[in-house]
């Protein structure tokens, strides 16, 4: 993760920095200087079977990671949190043996009458769709509840006979007893956590049934799971319009992972019509979702007037007339990207360098150019040909050469950099070696290589 101190964008009016008024992380502790209150009669938040959530139930959550559930676990609802006008801030989640509440951040927001109120909440406050979402009630401590009414905007007592008995004791047992329990009756999010441990084990079959038995109840994550199914050429074979179809149905379950990949279908034609204007649509509402991969492909749109990136060299469309370039715009997302903790913040990195190092779309800073460039060598995957240029303008011509038998890329920008003297002594032996071994290539990078051997007795005064 990247934490700059970054120079000012030429156009101030245009940041939208969405968390500008919270603090850093830091244990509190509750007192009465906080606006948050717990209970609320005109929305509160509730499950996807409008149950209302009370604090100490045990419930199912699906963890995702950049839209994708990444781990299936168990937690205990610490408490629900509201502004004081109401509204929701979200359900405080807490492993189930936990206590003690820590790692809490503070924010603020004004109110209606101009007054800034502070509030608290940890990173696994979940807000009301992600409730909907990611979770599903196992177990309260006893049986009567409330139901939400929408259509009343009130609640009503409720007696919840569907819950599994509160355990004495919570651990991976009770919570693959629950899950299956509910998976039998045919709760969709269950019968994803059952397929979900299938694929971990390897039974494909039984996961694909899974998945498909709670796609049939709507439940978006297997849509989503699916579609990569037919996408990765798995057990259900490559179908591109088949995946195009399930990646559609887990969008319209307010998925944002889903935006993405239809995204990617339409940049190319692959089992859908081809048309920049509904991937552009996709990736940004990909991107207002929080895929960083989103942020990254849309920076590098506005970079460069389309979304040639992301096709192979062989695609037709990428002739299309290009779009009108947005420096301003792309340095915005790459700074957005470059600054959260996910794998290809360093890439983002790079390309922020390369804003500050043109002026495009910010002020031209060199010196934090290369600061930037410096934490994408040092941090990033070396066989990306992002983080080679800027291990190059890092100076690392020894990790460079490490890798430059195999990567030609790294073979050219060694060679250059010997043939120069730029980070290291001229030398024409280990330039001519490394060039030929980018000149012999397919890379892109062969042409150049190719003439500066050419060149080599001019510049080299043989």
């Amino acid at each position: 993760m990247f934490t700059f101190q970054a120079p000012p964008y030429l156009f101030h009016n245009d940041l939208d920095i969405s968390d500008a008024q919270v603090s850093q992380f830091t244990p509190i502790y509750y007192s009465k200087r906080f606006s948050a209150i717990r209970d609320s009669e005109q929305n509160p938040l509730h499950y996807e079977n409008r149950v209302v959530l009370e604090a100490g139930d045990i419930v199912l959550h699906l963890v995702a990671e950049q839209g994708r559930v990444a781990r299936v676990e168990i937690a205990r609802v610490w408490d629900t949190l509201y502004y004081e006008d109401g509204s929701p801030i979200g359900a405080v989640l807490v492993s189930p043996e936990e206590d003690q509440l820590n790692n809490y951040y503070i924010f603020t927001k004004i109110d209606a009458t101009g007054e800034e109120k502070s509030y608290f909440c940890n990173c696994n406050t979940l807000d009301q769709k992600q409730i909907h979402r990611h979770t599903e009630l196992l177990s309260r401590k006893h049986t009567v509840g409330k139901i939400w009414l929408p259509e009343k905007d009130s609640t009503q007592p409720s007696q919840l006979s569907n819950t599994t008995p509160y355990p004495n004791q919570i651990s991976d047992e009770y919570l693959h007893h629950a899950v299956v329990h509910y998976a039998r009756q045919g709760n969709p999010a269950c019968l994803f956590a059952a397929a979900f441990w299938f694929r971990e084990q390897g039974k494909t079959q039984q996961a694909i049934h899974g998945l498909q038995k709670a796609a049939e109840k709507h439940f978006p994550f297997a849509w989503l799971e699916l579609g990569f199914e037919y996408h990765e050429d798995g057990i259900l074979g490559s179908h591109p319009d088949k995946a195009v179809t399930c990646f559609r149905q887990a969008a319209y379950g307010g998925l944002p992972l889903a935006n993405y990949q239809l995204a990617l279908a339409h940049i190319d034609g692959i089992g859908t019509e081809q048309s920049d204007t509904l991937a552009l649509s996709h990736m940004q509402k990909a991107k207002d979702g929080g895929i960083l991969a989103a942020n990254l492909a849309l920076a590098l749109y506005y970079r460069n007037g389309s979304f040639n990136h992301l096709r192979p060299p062989s695609s037709p469309y990428r002739t299309l007339t290009p779009h009108e370039v947005d420096y301003n715009q792309a340095a915005q997302l790459f700074f957005q990207a470059a600054s959260a903790p996910w794998y290809n913040a360093p890439i983002a990195a790079y390309y922020l360098a390369e804003c500050y190092r043109t002026g495009s779309g910010v002020l031209m800073d060199k010196e934090y150019a290369r600061e930037l460039y410096r934490q994408a060598a040092t941090t990033g995957n070396l066989l990306h040909e992002e983080i080679q240029t800027a291990a190059y303008y890092n100076g690392d011509v020894e990790r460079l050469t490490q890798i430059a038998e195999d990567e030609p890329f790294a073979a050219y920008l060694v060679g250059r950099m010997y043939w120069f003297g730029e980070f290291a002594p001229k030398n024409y032996e280990i330039a001519k070696r490394y060039l030929k071994i980018a000149a012999n290539s397919g890379h892109s990078c062969a042409e150049e290589a190719s003439q500066l051997l050419q060149n080599s007795r001019d510049h080299w005064r043989i």
